[in-house]
């Protein structure tokens, strides 16, 4: 019998939200959900430069906590995509870690928009190089500094250890992978995490991100432009949900506002099939599937308003699936709450299972 593994959570700090998924078990595919949720953060606690309010964030990441009753110490967080970096590198096979190292080094200068000073650097081999005996393919990470390292403050400020830090975009992508229909759909497909602010398109081919792309598509705009319809009445802003969650966001105004969700959606869908052409052009993978993810997924019509703009097919995120339940989770109301919200946290959680 295998030894039980230590638990470790999830811990995904978004610009809008926190959110945690805990796992039980001793592989990822008979893992177990033992708790997952989330808290709002104020506006302007975490913007595109960053986390601007470390004590806000840390406030709301201490009731998140308490919210999940998760008893883990160790977490593993994710960097934004934004200020992280990453290359696959060509080293030869008999190179020593020291080498290793230069060689990353000296290529992240290359690539990075800011001063390597700034950065913190990771490599690791990930297997042999393709068409090139004797060479071996090696993954380069690197990431802001100050963006690891605030993270890394808000879980000490509970008492957390940060075990592992991993960029948004690849935790989603373990999570996706996890889903057994998908890993044995394809090898290449295209995620589009829909949150509050805005998108981003992932592009993965063979266990690796292809392309990405940012779009301007926040759901954000949906709810300004609801508010400010002029056929919205003040009783809609007194139920405006605190938690940014836009399935409820849309659910709780009048069919009068049909037309301002209309437009977004098309708007949406427009630019998601405009970008997943834009990353198969640049890279010559065709995604075999579209996925969409983040608290928008839940949007009522956006996968439909997708599915007119590409042949693409397309399907919302579930990172759960397949997964059993702790009894302290409520089925129905873990399908309310928007699983594919959970994404990025849920493949951090995975994480456990590399230990």
């Amino acid at each position: 019998m295998s030894p039980a593994l230590p638990p470790m959570a999830g811990l995904d700090i978004g610009r809008s939200e926190v959110r945690i998924v805990e796992l039980s078990g001793n592989r990822a595919h008979t893992a177990q959900l033992e708790c997952c949720a989330r808290e709002a953060l104020p506006d302007g606690a975490i913007s595109d430069e960053g986390i601007g309010n470390l004590r806000q964030v840390m406030e709301a990441v201490s009731r998140l906590w308490e919210k999940s009753g998760s008893q883990a110490r160790h977490v593993a967080i994710a960097i934004p995509s934004t200020s992280a970096m990453t290359h696959i590198l060509s080293v030869p096979l008999g190179s020593s870690q020291a080498q290793r190292a230069l060689l990353a080094g000296r290529h992240a200068e290359s690539l990075l928009p800011y001063p390597t000073a700034q950065a913190l650097l990771d490599f690791r081999i990930i297997g042999p190089t393709r068409n090139a005996p004797g060479r071996l393919d090696m993954l380069i990470a690197a990431a802001r500094r100050d963006d690891v390292e605030d993270r890394i403050a808000v879980a000490e400020s509970l008492g957390l250890q940060a075990v592992v830090a991993d960029i948004d975009s690849h935790a989603a992508m373990t999570a996706l992978t996890r889903m057994q229909s998908m890993s044995q759909a394809s090898s290449s497909f295209a995620l589009a995490n829909l949150e509050t602010h805005g998108a981003l398109l992932s592009l993965f081919c063979d266990g690796h991100i292809a392309g990405e792309q940012q779009l301007a598509i926040g759901y954000r705009q949906l709810q300004r432009d609801m508010q400010h319809d002029s056929r919205h009445d003040s009783r809609h802003d007194s139920r405006h949900d605190a938690r940014h969650d836009a399935r409820h966001d849309v659910q709780q105004y009048d069919a009068d506002h049909s037309d301002v969700l209309a437009t977004y959606l098309a708007h949406a869908a427009a630019h998601i099939a405009r970008a997943v052409q834009t990353l198969r052009q640049q890279t010559s993978h065709m995604p075999a599937h579209i996925v969409l993810a983040g608290p928008g997924a839940g949007i009522p019509g956006m996968v439909e308003a997708v599915r007119k703009h590409t042949t693409i097919p397309i399907a919302v995120a579930a990172p759960f699936d397949g997964m059993a339940l702790a009894p302290a989770i409520d089925a129905a109301q873990l399908t309310a709450d928007n699983p594919a919200s959970y994404v990025t946290a849920c493949g951090l959680a995975l994480r456990r299972f590399d230990r």
